[in-house]
């Protein structure tokens, strides 16, 4: 029986991962998290409360563990902390990373691959807190991380993940308006690709990396590599039995009504150079991703569950209907 810890392990990908991993004999799992998310969730899992974030971590010294499973790092400093505390009592560590880490490219139209250059990271970006620098201090982590020839390392990089218990919404975002609405506002025809991560798919790779011998140090974890918002929409509305009219709006009108990218639109980006290769993870875990509607149905089974309340993400429907009409208006 492995040893596990989880650094995280209540919310979203760690709830999804203590779950899966619970259906299995085969672990003795301890969570260390602070006791805030869902505190009510796996009462029968070992358990270690604390901040990561301060001397807390001293509870993790003189324990010994098979893997350690990081999904709640986001500043190097306190990475280094952790691997100090734990320096000859761990023999793999997974390291939760994410696509974010790329120097992004607006001219690139190839499939980024693990060897693709990453983000610099200042001394005062460690620290800093803002969202800005999130794919930098995550890319500081894992230098943090590979500088540490003591243990065996795993350092996964999805892209944006969707599927149970995900909180953002932004996926949600879509498959709503594909299941309630006539017209969608869609910029660029919903066609600018990005790369996706299903849960799933993310937490069968955490679960292989536990036991995977034969493995390189990185993998980019992408369920659909080059994946657009009309796709989206469209196997959302085949499963819904639905159709809907796809009203474009172009980046010069967005940005002058004051419409950002990613937050008012969710999973929009100007652009197609967000896109990651998976074959590495493929080739090496034997691993085949779902396709696009498996996914969503699987996704759309937990909204239905939790009664369609409308998505925290994005512009209301409100916004979205003025800007609907103001652009037919136009076309007229």
């Amino acid at each position: 029986m492995k040893k596990l810890l989880i650094l995280g392990g209540t919310n979203f990908i760690g709830r999804y991962l203590t779950e899966r991993l619970l259906e299995s004999s085969g672990y003795e799992i301890t969570l260390f998290n602070r006791g805030y998310t869902n505190a009510h969730l796996f009462p029968e899992v070992n358990r270690i409360y604390g901040d990561r974030h301060t001397k807390d971590i001293n509870l993790l010294a003189n324990k010994k563990w098979d893997v350690v499973i990081d999904i709640s790092c986001y500043f190097p400093d306190f990475l280094e902390n952790i691997l100090r505390v734990l320096q000859g009592n761990v023999d793999r560590y997974i390291f939760i990373s994410t696509c974010s880490v790329y120097l992004p490219d607006k001219n690139n139209k190839d499939l980024l691959t693990e060897n693709d250059k990453i983000l610099d990271c200042s001394e005062k970006e460690k620290s800093d807190t803002s969202f800005k620098t999130y794919g930098k201090r995550k890319a500081e982590c894992e230098r943090v991380l590979i500088r540490s020839e003591w243990v065996d390392k795993i350092i996964i990089r999805p892209a944006l993940v969707y599927g149970r218990y995900d909180d953002t919404d932004r996926m949600y975002y879509w498959i709503y308006r594909s299941k309630f609405q006539d017209k969608i506002l869609t910029p660029n025809y919903g066609d600018n690709l990005a790369s996706y991560t299903y849960i799933e798919d993310l937490v069968n790779i955490i679960i292989k990396s536990i036991s995977v011998k034969k493995h390189f140090s990185v993998y980019n974890v992408t369920s659909f590599p080059r994946l657009s918002i009309k796709e989206v929409i469209s196997s959302a509305s085949e499963i819904f039995n639905r159709s809907q009219k796809l009203v474009s709006a172009d980046y010069v009108f967005l940005f002058n009504k004051n419409i950002k990218q990613w937050t008012d639109i969710p999973l929009w980006i100007n652009g197609d150079y967000y896109i990651f290769d998976n074959h590495a993870v493929k080739n090496d875990y034997n691993y085949e991703f779902p396709y696009l509607k498996t996914t969503l149905t699987d996704t759309i089974k937990y909204y239905e569950e939790l009664n369609w309340e409308f998505p925290v993400a994005g512009i209301s429907l409100k916004k979205e209907k003025e800007l609907i009409s103001e652009l037919e208006a136009g076309l007229n």
